[in-house]
C-alpha cells in the first residue's frame, strides 16, 4: 500500500520493525486490523436508501395512472421524469 494513495491511513500508525518477532508480528496484526476497521466505516455522504421518497411517490402515482389508463401524455411524461429522478437518486446513492 502506497503512503501517497493512502495518506491518512498510513502514515499515523508506526510501522517499524521491533526487536522480538512476536512483538513484531502482535504490532503488524494490530495496525491491520484498525485499518481494517477503519475502512470499513460508512462513508459520512452514503444515503441509507437507493431511493428517495419523492421517487417512490412518483412511482405510486404512476402504478394509479396505469391502472386507470386515462392520459397517456400525463402518464409518458410522468415516466420520463421518474427515469431522470431516479437517475439523480443512483448518483447521489
Amino acid at each position: 500500500m502506497e503512503s501517497r494513495t493512502f495518506p491518512e491511513p498510513v502514515e499515523p500508525a508506526d510501522w517499524s520493525i521491533k526487536d522480538d518477532i512476536t512483538e513484531d508480528k502482535n504490532s503488524l496484526v494490530d495496525h491491520l486490523r484498525a485499518k481494517q476497521q477503519m475502512a470499513e466505516l460508512p462513508h459520512a455522504t452514503h444515503q441509507p436508501r437507493r431511493i428517495s421518497d419523492a421517487t417512490k411517490t412518483l412511482l405510486e402515482k404512476r402504478r394509479q395512472m396505469k391502472q386507470e389508463s386515462k392520459d397517456l401524455i400525463e402518464y409518458s411524461l410522468l415516466c420520463k421524469l421518474i427515469r431522470s429522478q431516479l437517475k439523480a437518486d443512483l448518483e447521489e446513492y
